[in-house]
């Protein structure tokens, strides 16, 4: 036999019944069990109940308290926390962006000078080789006048 007169019900706090078997109706237990401290505790009911408070959120279906430090104000907090971080990342970011133009303009610089080092050593090729053929051609020259000497020499001989 169930011992009815010790139980105490966890919907209002009052001994003699269980919960499943309360009379009093489910929004006045919730004030009754807040008020008594008996009951399941974070079920967000009583006291809290229309309480609109920026320390109070509802979490996984339940009011939960917010600890906040005394000595700053929440928009500070979050400006604080806002500037400081993407402002770190703003100034990251533009210090990667220099650094990569930077990279790339270096680059740039040394293409340019590879480039111009390129078409000088082409130059002087070529001009080597146009002071090389002209040689050629002199040299050449001066061996045909060489050789009309020398039959000029020959049939100046013979006419003798």
């Amino acid at each position: 036999m169930p011992r009815s007169n010790t139980r105490i019900c966890f919907g209002c706090g009052a001994a003699g019944h269980i919960a499943r078997q309360c009379p009093v109706p489910l929004e006045e237990r919730a004030a009754a069990r807040a008020a008594n401290g008996v009951g399941r505790l974070g079920r967000g009911l009583g006291r809290m109940r229309g309480r609109n408070s920026a320390n109070i959120i509802m979490a996984v279906n339940r009011l939960a308290g917010v600890l906040q430090d005394i000595n700053s104000s929440r928009s500070n907090n979050n400006n604080n926390h806002h500037h400081h971080h993407h402002y770190q990342q703003q100034q990251q970011q533009q210090q990667q962006q220099q650094q990569q133009q930077q990279q790339q303009q270096q680059q740039q610089q040394q293409q340019q000078q590879k480039q111009q080092k390129q078409k000088q050593q082409q130059e002087e090729k070529e001009e080597e080789e146009e002071e090389e053929e002209k040689k050629e051609e002199e040299e050449e020259v001066k061996e045909e006048e060489e050789e009309e000497e020398e039959e000029a020499k020959i049939k100046e001989e013979e006419e003798n």
